[in-house]
């Protein structure tokens, strides 16, 4: 299909031939690189009144339901970040090698890890500093330069994922080229075809040649599969291998974003249109999608359901308990604490005559609140970090409504979820607003990391695959610690699984592959990224401990006391409604109480619209 595309910042309108599968990103680097046009700017491709930038880069052609003929307009936005400390130990690297560098063995020797320095980079070349060409960063005044790929990065893209997109924009490079462009390439072939010397034809000799059987081409079968976030990255980490290990088979891996995957997907399985062959989604997601999905209990042998983690399984298990997935990683929060802080001997000294007992890590929520009372000295530091935007809060409010003994739904699907154990669990976290950063309210997980990563909270609840930053940032400085105790002890946990859509073209191969990504040598793989597996020969050996020694915290939740979400079908618009009045009562609009009887009133009265 032909789109059109209004480039603002030459006035020049570029017609490209593309797919439906085609990037936003892909569309937006062909059209700067034909038109030559600058890189330190972040570029916004706009249709209408929707703008879609850098962080939607991933999103598709048919994403954006463009049609043949449509016409788009590509903007820019000038951005210059300020270089840091770290950007200058960088840069200094980069010219003591003249400009020709191995990421990977920058990041060994500074020390960096290759998510920060690739952060670092791009602040760099954003700065003018670097610069940079296609796959290719410089220094201006070296002439020798080498093209440099980042190895497999949590929240980077992977080199053979990197190629793809390369190949795929030369696609385009020659199949969507400006009229102009294709006027001046087939100028030039035609004067070589003109001017090039006539050459006399030999007179054939014909020998005869043995007869051949032709053999019949292996039929390549590529599976398409939906991932998301920082369990599909570590699947694109993996592809590489499975293509190798199953000839006659590639692994097509779309990432979605997560806020998108559900709605998306939906639309694909609703629709019946057979896109994708393995689906990734989370727990939650399950019970609305469970009759589009086949069953899997024949795929996961005795001896896998006795590896795999039972809370694991569980989650993959629809409300009649059959197995729609193969569980790929579980995520849990735990306490990671600054216990520099907590080892200070002034300040142990100082807790101990304000509170009268010892300073350490917390284990009940009266201890937990102190600390983070003590802590708290702003604007420099904050005792905790309370995440008010709306998952975010889900996700902290559900370990609290455990811990307090309280729940959604009782066993017989009656909302009590405004009980005691409710209103106590939003009353507690409400109690966290004032030890925690003044735009806590608006803060996501990913700001609340960043908040504690930057030294700026004493405590905060996080998911496994924050140590691997926290390691880098504060080295020596911070441990994983099990949540404190309420009435009881309690976590939430959630996770993804691979399932097998029931429209799946391919669905041998699409078992294949999930059988591949579950298996323990692929869980072992996400260990290095710092992220649970599921499988217990795995997580419980003494050398993955060894090397992972917060594992165990965190296993201890999922074992002990970690609980999944309700397995009803309306369990996503479920947490939304929570999700809104828990940020009213956050916000000191409602009580704790007043908040979830209206969550509760909205939850019955969407059930009941829904049957």
């Amino acid at each position: 299909m032909e789109i059109k595309v209004s480039v603002e910042d030459t006035g020049k309108l570029v017609r490209l031939e593309v797919d439906k599968s085609h990037t936003i990103g892909e569309v937006v680097e062909q059209i700067l690189e034909g038109l030559g046009l600058p890189r330190d700017r972040a570029y916004i491709l706009t249709i209408g009144n929707l703008r879609y930038g850098p962080d939607s880069y991933s999103l598709t052609v048919a994403d954006l339901g463009v049609k043949d003929g449509g016409r788009l307009k590509l903007i820019s936005e000038i951005v210059k970040p300020t270089p840091t400390i770290l950007d200058e130990k960088v840069y200094s690297y980069i010219v003591d090698h003249g400009g020709v560098v191995s990421i990977s063995k920058m990041s060994d020797e500074l020390g960096i890890p290759l998510r920060e320095l690739n952060k670092s980079l791009k602040r760099l070349i954003a700065s003018g500093r670097l610069e940079k060409t296609e796959d290719i960063v410089s220094l201006p005044e070296v002439q020798k330069i080498e093209t440099f790929m980042p190895e497999p990065e949590l929240g980077l893209r992977p080199p053979y994922v990197e190629k793809r997109r390369i190949d795929r924009r030369r696609y385009l490079k020659y199949a969507g080229l400006t009229a102009a462009a294709a006027v001046t390439i087939a100028g030039a072939y035609g004067f070589y075809e003109y001017t090039r010397p006539t050459i006399p034809t030999p007179t054939p000799v014909l020998t005869p040649l043995p007869t051949t059987p032709i053999p019949t081409p292996t039929r390549l079968v590529r599976l398409n599969v939906a991932a998301t976030g920082t369990t599909g990255e570590a699947l694109l980490r993996m592809k590489e291998g499975f293509d190798r290990d199953n000839p006659g088979m590639e692994a097509m891996i779309t990432t979605i974003p997560q806020s998108e995957l559900f709605e998306k997907l939906m639309i694909e399985l609703v629709n019946h249109t057979g896109a994708y062959d393995v689906i990734m989604i989370k727990d939650a997601m399950l019970s609305t999608m469970t009759s589009y999905l086949d069953s899997l209990d024949g795929l996961c042998t005795a001896d896998d359901k006795q590896d795999f983690l039972p809370q694991s399984i569980d989650l993959c298990k629809d409300p009649n308990g059959e197995l729609k997935g193969i569980p790929v990683t579980v995520y849990v929060h735990g306490l990671y604490c600054r216990m520099d802080l907590f080892r200070d001997p002034m300040e142990k000294d100082k807790f101990k005559r304000m509170y009268g007992y010892d300073l350490e890590r917390p284990y009940l929520w009266g201890h937990f609140r102190d600390l983070a009372e003590f802590f708290t000295r702003p604007p420099e530091i904050w005792g905790f970090v309370v995440t008010g935007a709306r998952n975010a809060s889900v996700s902290q409010f559900l370990d609290w409504l455990y811990q307090a003994g309280g729940d959604i739904f009782d066993k017989n699907g009656n909302i009590i979820l405004n009980e005691e154990p409710g209103v106590k669990a939003l009353g507690f976290m409400v109690s966290l607003v004032k030890v925690s950063p003044l735009e806590a309210l608006s803060m996501d997980q990913a700001a609340a990391d960043d908040c504690f990563l930057a030294g700026r909270a004493a405590m905060l609840y996080g998911w496994p695959l924050l140590v691997r930053n926290a390691k880098y940032h504060l080295a020596g400085k911070f441990e994983v610690v099990p949540l404190p105790e309420g009435v009881m002890k309690g976590a939430s946990i959630t996770g993804f699984m691979l399932s097998l859509p029931s429209d799946s073209k391919h669905k041998e191969e699409a078992k294949t592959f999930i059988k591949y990504m579950t298996s323990l040598d692929m869980q072992r793989e996400m260990a290095k990224l710092e992220m649970i597996g599921c499988r217990r020969s795995l997580l419980k050996s003494p050398d993955m401990l060894k090397e992972n020694p917060w594992l165990d915290v965190f296993m201890d939740s999922v074992l002990n006391f970690g609980k999944g979400r309700p397995k009803v079908p309306y369990i996503e618009q479920v947490m939304e409604i929570i999700g809104h009045y828990i940020n009213s009562a956050l916000s000191l609009e409602m009580t704790p109480k007043h908040a979830l009887d209206r969550a509760a009133d909205d939850i019955r009265k969407m059930i009941e619209r829904s049957q």
